[in-house]
């Protein structure tokens, strides 16, 4: 058995990276749309892992097969979708136009930052990026995590990570003590709700358009 974390960008996995307190193996995960023939180098990265394997794999039948051949213990950690986008448009805004974007998620990072409106420009797309995500949930034996109980919850949600990993990486005490956000380069709020500062009620109108079943399926109020 190995550790194995899958998450959608910008949703605390630097946190979980530091709770663990181990290398990992970063499993490449080629683009974030949905691709009829599998990334071979994210199935080798999984036959290859030997400890802990951390990745943002959008999900697909085939790296479905090669987790549950390597008899990988699979968390799957996910947050508000209206978070995640906030979150990125900050991450790729301090990159600035020279920066790489998450890949396969958007070629050419200018359409977002020279618009008058970013986050309309990512909403338009928000809702096919989330959905290739949430088949995880529906995978036999895959924990599912909200990054909102590992801020609001964080004694009872690491508890139940550290048994789900058999104590691979010690108590779920153990985990928290080891988390430093200010040591993470990614790191910038982490604040449950975020969103509310940035989006406009115009732009939460067109989010439950877009992709508002997909806030409800994930428990997220509208």
């Amino acid at each position: 058995m190995i550790p194995f974390l899958v998450s959608i960008p910008k949703s605390g996995t630097h946190m979980i990276r530091q709770s663990a307190y181990r290398r990992a193996a970063n499993i490449p995960y080629g683009s974030m749309i949905y691709e009829a023939d599998p990334n071979q180098l994210s199935i080798d990265g999984i036959k290859k892992a030997s400890t802990f394997g951390v990745s943002h794999l959008p999900y697909h039948p085939a790296y479905e097969l090669a987790l549950k051949n390597k008899a990988a213990k699979v968390v799957f950690l996910y947050r508000d979708p209206r978070d995640l986008l906030v979150s990125y448009y900050f991450w790729i805004k301090k990159l600035g136009h020279s920066g790489e974007s998450i890949p396969g998620l958007i070629d050419d990072v200018s359409t977002i930052l020279d618009s008058d409106d970013p986050f309309s420009v990512m909403i338009s797309f928000w809702g096919a990026h989330i959905r290739r995500y949430l088949p995880w949930m529906f995978v036999p034996g895959v924990f599912c995590m909200p990054y909102e109980r590992l801020i609001q919850e964080p004694d009872d949600a690491f508890d139940e990570l550290s048994e789900f990993w058999e104590r691979r990486f010690g108590t779920g005490k153990q985990m928290r003590k080891r988390i430093k956000p200010l040591k993470c380069t990614t790191f910038r709020k982490g604040i449950v709700g975020d969103w509310k500062n940035h989006l406009t009620v115009e732009h939460n109108l067109e989010i439950i358009e877009k992709f508002g079943a997909e806030l409800r399926f994930l428990g997220y109020a509208l």
